[in-house]
């Protein structure tokens, strides 16, 4: 549960490539506090990975500030509690934030028992035996106290993933930053995961996830982000970030799905911000032409041809004094949406 404690302070955090000709980051400020779940959305290329991998600075910011327990860990001193100048150790502060890739990274040639004690006594110098108990419960924890002695190849993508997280857990963090966790799985080992994120967070956890898994976002998270164009997007309510795109694209891929030749298959989203608007496009090959009740198309789930749920848009839409358009020509669907962002 949130206390309202800042644990994470970012502060008009910048990454910039190519001389500042790419801005991955752009200005963005946000405390995260003790015990949020903080879920971190938007299209491939809004900075999001980028946001999450420069807190324990994997990626080092061009400019800004990130202050992790009040302590500056963007600059190379600080000063302590008594006053003095010191320098900051920024493994130290590694040390209490876990981290949690697409990829796995386990050592294919150590066990996992090996693999999720190695950091607890190298780094913290627990000795072996207490390691060994400490990693046993909590591969009991996530249901896979039987593949102790298992190296990684004898394991499924989920596994590896739930012993990705509990191995990051040995080090009792602080917060966890799950990059894209799911993101690599076969659906059917996806709930797997989010059912271990899910207890880690109902237990005050910090978490902070980028994530395309909305239903997670929605169930879970606290807070939601919208990142596009390295900017956040953080004036909309998760109920409201949901409709946009969870309920669009849920209905999106079930119209989709029905096309007979699989290579049609394919749902474009763009988002970007440009004027001062925050604009989202989302288009999908057509199979049949569309009835129109009340300038909408008529439903997929009523009439078997296309939905997006736009009823349910219109309102989210229209709270933030937003539009939208539908364009069915060229057998194309394409949703245009445009929200104006508030003043500063």
């Amino acid at each position: 549960m949130a206390t309202g404690d800042k644990l994470i302070q970012v502060q008009h955090l910048e990454k910039h490539y190519n001389h500042g000709a790419i801005k991955a980051l752009d200005d963005v400020s946000v405390d995260i506090n003790k015990g949020d779940v903080m879920v971190v959305i938007g299209p491939s290329g809004s900075g999001k990975s980028t946001l999450l991998r420069s807190l324990n600075l994997l990626e080092v910011p061009t400019g800004g500030h990130i202050l992790f327990d009040g302590v500056d860990i963007t600059q190379k001193y600080t000063v302590n509690a008594q006053g003095k100048r010191v320098k900051v150790d920024i493994n130290v502060h590694r040390q209490k934030m876990g981290m949690v890739f697409q990829h796995f990274n386990l050592f294919p040639h150590k066990t996992i028992l090996q693999n999720m004690v190695i950091a607890p006594i190298k780094v913290k110098h627990m000795n072996k035996a207490e390691a060994e108990q400490k990693a046993r419960t909590l591969l009991a924890r996530v249901g896979l106290a039987d593949r102790a002695d298992a190296y990684p190849i004898q394991l499924s993508g989920g596994q590896k993933q739930r012993i990705a997280i509990v191995r990051a857990m040995m080090m009792e963090p602080e917060v966890m930053l799950f990059d894209e966790p799911t993101s690599a799985l076969d659906p059917e080992m996806v709930g797997e995961v989010l059912d271990v994120m899910k207890e880690l967070a109902a237990g005050g956890m910090t978490m902070v996830v980028v994530t395309h898994e909305m239903g997670f976002a929605r169930e879970v998270g606290n807070r939601v982000l919208f990142m596009a164009d390295g900017k956040l997007l953080d004036f909309m309510e998760v109920v409201d970030i949901y409709a946009l795109f969870s309920n669009a694209l849920d209905n999106a891929i079930e119209a989709a799905a029905k096309l007979p030749d699989p290579s049609q298959r394919m749902i474009d989203v763009l988002v970007h911000e440009s004027q001062n608007f925050v604009v989202i496009n989302i288009s999908n090959p057509l199979k049949d032409p569309l009835e129109f009740e009340e300038d909408l198309p008529v439903t997929t789930k009523r009439k078997g041809s296309h939905g997006y749920g736009l009823k349910v848009l219109r309102r989210a839409i229209e709270k933030y004094h937003g539009v939208f358009t539908v364009d069915t020509s060229g057998g194309m669907f394409t949703l245009r949406i445009l929200i104006p962002l508030p003043k500063k």
